[in-house]
């Protein structure tokens, strides 16, 4: 499936994304939960390339469900403190595609924090966030859903265009939800400029047998994440 694996959080412990997910370190690249009760921002994104600004998804709760998108068929090991039932993954919309990166000032354009960031394809607004500062720099983010979630926006080769308070940006990308998008923004960029999702190529993640064996964590449970091939 694009965008990665449903998954229920069966430990009643909050730990940070990174611990709870410690037995599956190097396999993993995006993973996204959902809040329906912040209208304003409802996913949080935790990538492991991103910078530490674009990160707003801290912790996993208990029971609560989350995408997952691994580099391999592997098996996720999460340290139990108590006998639980499993806790099987709720209804979670399709995951988004997520851009972030600089606003990079140009003719007549001189973004500053508080701004609004549009992200429209074909027409139809599919995404929103605010201009904000880090260490100097003006810089964004924005999830982008999927048409799953709302009729006419992303879809896999999709135009995403970008508007800051109202201004159109240069800059397109392509919808894509297997990865997270450092894509800076700029009103000057040549015309028909597009700039295409980067592939990695990390050796760690390309192991040579389709599945992958790790070592089992005394007293945890274990949940098996199938490889996502497009």
């Amino acid at each position: 499936m694009s965008g990665g694996t449903p998954f229920g959080y069966p430990v009643d412990v909050t730990q940070p994304v990174t611990q709870a997910l410690a037995s599956i370190n190097g396999f993993y690249k995006i993973v996204y939960g959902y809040d329906a009760t912040d209208a304003a921002d409802p996913w949080k994104v935790y990538a492991v390339q991103a910078p530490a600004w674009v990160n707003d998804l801290k912790t996993f709760e208990y029971a609560h469900s989350y995408w997952i998108s691994t580099t391999a068929a592997i098996t996720v090991y999460l340290q139990d403190v108590s006998p639980l039932p499993t806790v099987q993954a709720t209804a979670l919309p399709a995951p988004p595609a997520t851009y972030y990166g600089a606003i990079v000032p140009g003719r007549e354009f001189a973004p500053a924090p508080g701004m609004s960031v549009e992200a429209t394809i074909g027409g139809v607004a599919c995404g929103r966030g605010v201009v904000e500062e880090s260490a100097g720099t003006l810089v964004y983010v924005v999830d982008v859903v999927a048409a799953e979630q709302s009729n006419g926006c992303g879809a896999p080769g999709a135009i995403v265009h970008f508007s800051v308070a109202g201004k159109p940006m240069a800059t397109e990308a392509v919808w894509a939800s297997d990865d997270i998008h450092a894509q800076p923004l700029q009103i000057d960029a040549s015309p028909g400029t597009l700039y295409l999702p980067a592939l990695a190529n990390d050796a760690r993640a390309m192991p040579t047998s389709p599945a992958v064996e790790n070592e089992r964590m005394p007293g945890a449970y274990s949940t098996y994440l199938p490889a996502v091939t497009r």
